[in-house]
């Protein structure tokens, strides 16, 4: 059976089926509020998300206090797998500036799977 959120999310709608079935009794559905702050400049990454109808913008502060969006995750994508495969703290700041559903894992799970 096929979830919701693997059609909805271009990233799993990509994976073979072995590897999608490997990922999805691990995978949630959440809803993600705008102005959601999912992760801070520096704290560690422990979740992925697979956006499916929710736009995060990829947010750098300046000393000065102001603050740039300089690109968007949307249904396309992944938010968080630079924790998965690189460095395990956020780089970045992660804000959610459309409200909707996206499907999360733990980032150690697909970790293991990858």
């Amino acid at each position: 059976m096929k979830s919701v959120g693997r059609e909805q999310n271009g990233f799993l709608k990509s994976l073979s089926e072995h590897d999608f079935e490997t990922l999805e009794p691990h995978l949630k559905t959440v809803d993600l509020a705008r102005d959601l702050t999912l992760v801070d400049l520096g704290q560690p990454i422990t979740h992925v998300l697979f956006p499916h109808s929710a736009v995060v913008a990829l947010v750098v502060g300046f000393q000065t206090g102001e603050r740039v969006e300089v690109a968007l995750v949307g249904p396309d994508s992944i938010l968080g797998v630079f924790g998965v495969m690189g460095e395990p703290v956020a780089l970045i700041t992660a804000i959610v500036v459309l409200p909707g559903t996206a499907s999360m894992i733990e980032a150690d799970r697909l970790r293991v799977a990858a």
